[in-house]
């Protein structure tokens, strides 16, 4: 139940709204409990080239790769399946981060 002052100032005798049973829909398509975006990097580890894949019809709002020094080596946005060439990078672990829908996820990545 919320108690609200109808006239917005500290309430009077009478003065109060009363509003039970409050119901909130979310829109289509939304999970109130979407904690992280499923995604695919394959191969991992990989050598030169790395795929970047969201299942269904989710679209990547922002793509990063970073190294550990947390430097970003590749950035990208608006997509849904990328295919790319890292060949030029040394090896070691990366770490790539994506948007979707305002949820961020984050997987580690071994370059051979």
């Amino acid at each position: 139940m919320i108690v609200m002052s109808a006239s917005g100032t500290t309430p009077a005798n009478n003065s109060f709204l009363y509003v039970d049973n409050l119901a909130f829909e979310l829109p289509a398509g939304v999970d109130e409990n979407q904690t992280e975006v499923s995604f695919y990097a394959y191969p991992n580890p990989f050598n030169d080239q790395i795929t970047i894949d969201l299942p269904q019809e989710q679209w990547i709002d922002q793509l990063t790769i970073s190294n550990q020094a947390g430097e970003i080596v590749f950035q990208t946005g608006q997509t849904r399946k990328i295919r790319f060439e890292l060949a030029g990078l040394a090896s070691g672990i990366y770490f790539v981060q994506i948007i979707s829908d305002g949820v961020v996820s984050r997987q580690k990545l071994l370059k051979q």
